[in-house]
């Protein structure tokens, strides 16, 4: 996804999903490092949701750029406190080298899941989204690690009844205390395979 169409996604984003009951939409809003300002307009005690993007993830399972985070966000991390929104933090992984590498290599997928857990354990952040888009066929023992990975995180995430939420057409979220979900079923063949695919 682009800079430009996540740019568009600043404003509250509304959207029916599992496992919303019927009639209970969800607004969830996004924040872009690039527009470091743009949550002082947003009215964060209406959010069920507030992600954080980005945290972009490297081959070797080390997050290698956080753009600021968390020591250049004191201010919103003290406002979603204040109005109780629950703050996601948006780990990103687009190339499908750096997908292969990592998940080829239990080393690295092991430091991903500790660095993942550490940024789960700051103070004031509810949750992770893991925001993995790959536009081509991914090798299947890098998808079966993906989901050794995954599976590992939820389990393993401070608090209780964490779960992975894996919504159609919205990348995968790993949330605490939310009601689980269904996940997606199977690698896209249309030559798409995203996280809540990858899943299945």
């Amino acid at each position: 996804m682009t800079r430009f169409l996540k740019a568009a996604l600043m404003s509250i984003l509304l959207f029916v999903g599992p496992p919303a009951p019927a009639g209970a939409p969800k607004a969830w809003g996004y924040i872009g490092w690039w527009l470091p300002q743009s949550w002082r307009s947003m009215p964060l005690g209406q959010l069920d949701r507030l992600l954080f993007f980005e945290l972009k993830v490297a081959p070797n399972g080390a997050i290698s750029e956080r753009h600021g985070w968390p020591e250049e966000w004191t201010d919103l991390q003290l406002a979603v406190q204040q109005t109780n929104t629950p703050l996601d933090l948006t780990l990103t992984l687009f190339e499908e080298a750096t997908f292969n590498t990592l998940f080829s290599s239990n080393e690295a997928t092991q430091r991903l899941l500790v660095e993942a857990l550490s940024l789960a354990d700051q103070t004031g952040v509810a949750g992770l989204q893991l925001d993995f888009e790959i536009y081509t066929l991914a090798q299947l023992n890098a998808i079966e690690r993906y989901r050794e990975f995954v599976r590992d995180l939820s389990a393993r995430l401070p608090n209780a009844g964490a779960i992975i939420r894996a919504m159609p057409n919205l990348p995968t979220s790993v949330q605490r205390g939310a009601t689980a979900a269904a996940p997606g079923k199977g690698v896209s063949a249309a030559q798409r395979a995203t996280a809540d695919a990858l899943l299945g």
